[in-house]
């Protein structure tokens, strides 16, 4: 199905520039939480990169990322504020939401609807922040 968004190439260039360095802070920091789950500093830095990426999806009127990263944001919240522990099946679940968020990413280029299935992965993802 071909998406339509409505920004120029300079806006295209600038999303996918913080959009990669968003993702690949994410990638590391995540893996880094694993082995340093009360880390305030660390947790504050993946929080920021999220929320970053939800607001950029939101203003280029990318709903399907948006609504991922909300999700995402939302887990990271609660284990930000000590109200959800980090577990490997956590960690598993992040990653993977993050490797969603690189593929819709794609989505900006290809015009395309990638096969992600955010519906499924933001469930998943509420299931871990009680929603």
């Amino acid at each position: 199905m071909p998406l339509e968004f409505d920004v120029s190439p300079d806006e295209i260039d600038a999303f996918m520039e913080d959009t990669n360095e968003q993702l690949a802070l994410l990638d590391q920091s995540i893996v880094e939480l694993e082995t340093r789950p009360n880390d305030e500093a660390l947790l504050q830095g993946i929080f920021r990169a999220a929320h970053t990426l939800k607001g950029n999806a939101g203003l280029i009127q990318h709903h399907r990322m948006a609504e991922l990263t909300h999700a995402l944001e939302t887990v990271l919240d609660k284990v930000r504020k000590g109200r959800l522990a980090v577990t490997p099946e956590l960690i598993d679940v992040i990653l993977s939401s993050v490797d969603g968020l690189k593929a819709l990413k794609e989505e900006l280029v290809t015009r395309e609807e990638s096969d992600v299935d955010v519906a499924s992965a933001v469930h998943l993802l509420h299931s871990y922040d009680g929603g």
